[in-house]
């Protein structure tokens, strides 16, 4: 059995607070629930993290702050970013990649389609970065080292490129594996959803990004624990079969998700992005959602609540929750008012 199968292990923690029907009290049992799982991953060795950003592209303010930011600009940029965590399983040591998009595949989707014809002539609102296995290789990581890759959802995602496909490209030609020993974690919600999208968030999904993987590539579960150091985590709303990435290291419990753009989206009443924290007090929310064809809001929101007490605060910023968001708000010229309290994406 391979040092990955050896670390998976199912998570039953948060099940009983999942299954309360009264809304109130299942925000209420989640955060509790969440804090003692926190505890769990405080007690495990520390795992390193890493981040590669990949892409930096604009994005709908209205969605990045679920309509509460009071700024001229209607677009934000966010820095996109894949994160590499090695976890230490007895004297091995198991590597995940978190949400390596290919970039160049994700254009396929019709609301980056429109974002394109938008910013095709504007200067400096895009970024592109050096390829991910360049900046694996110049770490001493080499595909063949990476034993799975997980993301928080398939919104944007042609995941063939990484696993390999059984059916031919476009050209004739075969679409090979680039990380041929990884397997892929993922949950049946999201494959599915990824499959046959809800009309809703078609948009969002690419066409065929799934088809002919390798049926023994796939792994899918719900809450999964990765060694004793991290865990994917279910945090529907967003999508159905969201999951959020947690980690035990050097700076505390962290956790990667999509559900928010930044730090500030955890902890409206400490933000001073202008109108989240107005939002905060008028609709007595502590919350504000990244909504981006979200699947159910509420949801998301009880999800959001989860993620903040699982973490640790930030070191040098305690207001704030350690909750990376995989695309994160930078300060730009198109939105200069946007400015988060804490970056927390850029790990080396």
């Amino acid at each position: 059995m391979s040092a990955l199968r050896r670390a998976l292990a199912g998570v039953s923690a948060l099940e009983d607070a999942r299954q309360i029907e009264e809304p109130a009290a299942k925000v209420m049992a989640l955060r509790r629930a969440g804090r003692l799982f926190g505890d769990r991953l405080r007690a495990s060795p520390v795992a390193a993290l890493r981040s590669f950003p990949l892409a930096t592209v604009p994005y709908p303010t209205r969605f990045a702050f679920e309509g509460a930011a009071r700024v001229p600009g209607p677009f934000v940029t966010l820095t996109h970013r894949a994160f590499l965590v090695e976890v230490p399983v007895g004297d091995a040591k198991v590597r995940v990649l978190f949400n390596p998009t290919d970039v160049h595949a994700a254009r396929a989707t019709s609301f980056f389609a429109q974002l394109d014809k938008r910013f095709a002539r504007a200067r400096g609102v895009r970024q592109s970065f050096p390829s991910l296995t360049r900046r694996l290789a110049e770490q001493g990581v080499h595909p063949v080292d990476v034993d799975a890759i997980a993301f928080d959802q398939l919104f944007h995602q042609d995941v063939r490129p990484l696993f390999g496909s059984a059916y031919l490209r476009p050209d004739g030609t075969q679409q090979h594996a680039r990380f041929p020993r990884a397997l892929w974690l993922t949950t049946p919600e999201e494959l599915a959803d990824a499959r046959s999208p809800h009309p809703h968030q078609a948009s969002r999904y690419v066409r065929g990004g799934t088809d002919g993987v390798p049926e023994e590539k796939i792994v899918c579960g719900g809450d999964v624990m990765i060694g004793e150091s991290a865990a994917l985590i279910r945090t529907p709303g967003l999508t159905r079969g969201n999951r959020t990435l947690f980690v035990n290291t050097a700076r505390g419990v962290v956790g990667i998700s999509e559900n928010g753009v930044c730090v500030d989206n955890w902890s409206a009443y400490e933000s001073s992005i202008p109108g989240l924290r107005a939002h905060a007090r008028a609709f007595t929310t502590e919350l504000v959602l990244n909504q981006n064809a979200s699947y159910a809001a509420a949801e998301q929101y009880a999800s959001m609540v989860l993620e903040h007490a699982i973490v640790d605060p930030v070191p040098d910023a305690p207001a704030f929750a350690q909750m990376i968001a995989s695309s994160e708000v930078e300060r730009s010229r198109l939105a200069p008012l946007v400015t988060p309290r804490v970056v927390l994406g850029a790990l080396t």
